[in-house]
């Protein structure tokens, strides 16, 4: 139900492998050319955790970086190419058969391999809280 309601506000929704809901929202102001910026979110339900009822967490994930062009038209080494948007969804395996039937509707999420394939200029954010 949580679930359900959070993937009508955010951009792109996914349960991660301990399935908590991740919850990535477009920074349009951080966008680049090359590039769309989602800032990330996790949310868990847990019970009895630190209060005496049903609790709702909230933690920051940091940001990733969506790639403007889709797989189609990158046309780059599939051994580079991870994770990917379709469809407001969230697809760890850029060989998924429906990734495959619709390339032209897929956005890989950047990460460094890209960069030297890419040949992009890349920022690096540095939070001072994290090691």
């Amino acid at each position: 139900m949580v679930y359900d309601y959070l993937k009508t506000k955010a951009n792109i929704t996914y349960t991660n492998f301990v399935d908590d809901i991740e919850l990535w929202f477009r920074d349009e102001k951080s966008d680049t050319k090359d590039f769309w910026v989602l800032k990330k979110f996790t949310v868990k339900v847990q019970m009895q955790r630190i209060t005496k009822s049903g609790e709702l967490a909230i933690s920051y994930a940091g940001t990733s970086k969506v790639l403007k062009k889709n797989l189609k038209d990158l046309n780059a080494p599939t051994e580079i190419i991870n994770k990917v948007i379709l469809n407001k969804m969230l697809m760890l395996d850029s060989q998924d058969d429906e990734v495959q039937r619709n390339l032209s509707n897929s956005y890989p999420v950047f990460y460094l391999k890209f960069h030297s394939f890419l040949n992009l200029p890349v920022k690096y954010d540095y939070n001072q809280n994290k090691l």
